[in-house]
């Protein structure tokens, strides 16, 4: 979780430099991230994705950016025209976010360290009428949001640490308001992946350790495996359960965890790849992994395959892919990567091909 540890140092230091300003905090953004009107940076990096409709997509990449599909093209803002930011908390870098409900929530990084969730007003605006909730305690930023089985799940890490060992608090709540309940208390040494439910069990992974949860939020360590370290975790109904590891490949199970097949890593000459994120079903058995430096993969589960997306004229080839969200009205796949930007396609939801028959990549 190297890679959580430094985005958090990177975002807590930003935080800390722009300070309370909105208009320094906004500006640096708007340099940074827009290149021109409607077009987002090709050299973000992209925190985390959420579809609340189809056709509409917010990106959370330091600022918050609503884009909203019309053809074949996305118009995005704010634009570099727009002086106001309407979904952003005055002199907050938002770095993760997550749909619970009718609401998006959003997580925050603020330079004197508060923890910092929101609950969005009307129109998923996180400035004026915003909700903020404190489940947290004074000095942990959040790290992820998620939400699964009615449920909502907060990660939260502490800049702290002298030993630089950030600890996570996972907690719950069923409605998004107060009581929250804690699942690992303040004490875990590395940050959690985000939570997934795959019909009877909650997943979610610590460093090189899966936890598996129970119907009352029990989670308990699963050793089926001598895993490397994890850096995501996917599950959905009924009994899928994916996980991307730094070193050891793409595990799955088709049964709840009652067994496991490990599709072996590529290797790129000497480099073993390490794999980061999992999509939701493209079509049956078919997934999309997200890889560090060497694009994305198709997985396979009936093969037992990871099949690296091959076209080498394209920046994503050699992407950093951190984040991968469906939206599936649209058929459409959204990919967040780590300072190569979006990248959006239409995929075939029969086959699994991606990007479909006469589509291409359009980096945003």
């Amino acid at each position: 979780m190297k890679r959580v540890v430094v985005r958090l140092a990177l975002l807590a230091a930003l935080a800390a430099t722009l300070g309370g300003c909105s208009d320094a905090i906004y500006a640096a953004i708007d340099k940074a991230q827009k290149t021109a009107t409607n077009t987002l940076s090709q050299t973000m990096s992209v925190f985390d994705i959420a579809v609340p409709a189809s056709g509409t997509y917010y990106v959370a990449a330091g600022a918050i950016f609503q884009g909203t599909l019309s053809g074949s093209t996305v118009d995005w803002t704010p634009n570099t025209s727009t002086t106001s930011r309407p979904w952003n908390p005055t002199g907050l870098i938002c770095n993760a976010m997550t749909l619970f409900g009718a609401n998006l929530y959003g997580g925050f990084v603020a330079s004197d360290g508060t923890p910092s969730l929101y609950q969005s007003s009307a129109g998923f605006s996180f400035a004026s009428g915003a909700t903020p909730l404190t489940t947290q305690t004074p000095g942990e930023q959040i790290t992820s949001l998620s939400a699964a089985n009615g449920r909502l799940f907060v990660g939260g890490a502490s800049f702290s640490s002298a030993s630089n060992a950030y600890v996570y608090q996972l907690e719950s709540s069923a409605t998004g308001t107060a009581p929250w309940n804690t699942i690992f208390s303040p004490g875990q040494a590395y940050p959690f992946v985000p939570v997934f439910y795959d019909g009877t069990s909650y997943w979610t992974a610590s460093n090189a350790t899966l936890f598996q949860g129970n119907a009352a939020l029990t989670f308990l360590a699963n050793p089926a495996q001598s895993w490397s370290t994890i850096n995501g975790v996917f599950a959905a109904p009924v009994g899928v359960v994916i996980v991307a590891t730094k070193s050891n490949g793409v595990y799955y199970s088709l049964n709840g965890g009652g067994a496991w097949t490990q599709v072996q890593p590529d290797h790129q000459g000497s480099v073993t790849v390490s794999y980061l994120c999992v999509s939701p079903a493209i079509a049956t058995g078919i997934y999309l992994v997200g890889s560090d430096g060497y694009g994305y993969y198709t997985l396979n589960t009936s093969a037992g395959t990871l099949s690296r997306y091959g076209d080498s004229t394209t920046a994503l080839y050699s992407a950093s892919v951190s984040r991968i969200v469906l939206d599936t009205s649209s058929n459409v796949v959204l990919m967040g990567t780590n300072a190569k930007g979006l990248w959006r396609t239409v995929y075939d939801s029969g086959n699994g091909n991606v990007p479909a028959s006469g589509q291409s990549w359009i980096n945003e």
